[in-house]
């Protein structure tokens, strides 16, 4: 059994016990499917809503893309009334766990929303390929470009300079690599 089959298996079982232990059918638009992702906190049922929304967005044609992303800029961003405060607070007493506090209410929800869909097998590339479409679609729409910026941010935390290896490619690199190229 390969990990792609064992976490697609954990997925299947986190979907009957998401139905089961909610009482309630399974969310099937994006909107909800997001809403439950962020609010799961067992990895097989996470799984299993990171699945569905990713199949459910491959089969959006142009416009619904569209209207993913501008769900994700409306609905996904920042509370900012928690900045406010948390921002308040630090300047009225500027200590280390005020910087933290303020960091942590001006993260985006939509930020935890990619990490958690990262958590399947295909979860980065297709977090890649969010990134493709949102610079796309943010050339016409700038209500996009922010949430095209917490997708260039948490690509960048995944893909450092630091885990990065780079390997010089000669006459000896195995053809399976020559081909990626």
């Amino acid at each position: 059994m390969q990990i792609t089959d064992l976490i697609n298996s954990i997925a299947d079982r986190g979907l009957e016990l998401f139905a089961f232990g909610r009482g309630r059918p399974w969310p099937q638009d994006p909107l909800g499917l997001c809403r439950a992702l962020l609010s799961e906190r067992g990895e097989a049922s996470g799984i299993a809503l990171a699945r569905e929304l990713v199949a459910l967005y491959r089969a959006l044609d142009p416009a619904g893309r569209e209207a993913f992303f501008t769900m994700l800029a409306r609905e996904f961003g920042p509370d900012h009334a928690a900045i406010a405060a948390a921002a308040a607070a630090f300047v009225a007493k500027p200590r280390a766990a005020g910087a933290l506090a303020l960091a942590e209410a001006a993260e985006p929800p939509r930020r935890e929303l990619l990490r958690r869909i990262n958590m399947l097998p295909e979860g980065t590339e297709f977090v890649i390929g969010l990134r493709a479409d949102a610079l796309d679609l943010a050339d016409g729409n700038p209500e996009l470009r922010i949430v095209d910026a917490d997708l260039k941010h948490v690509l960048t935390d995944w893909f450092s300079g630091g885990f990065l290896e780079l390997r010089r490619i000669t006459w000896e690199t195995p053809a399976i690599i020559l081909e990626k190229l």
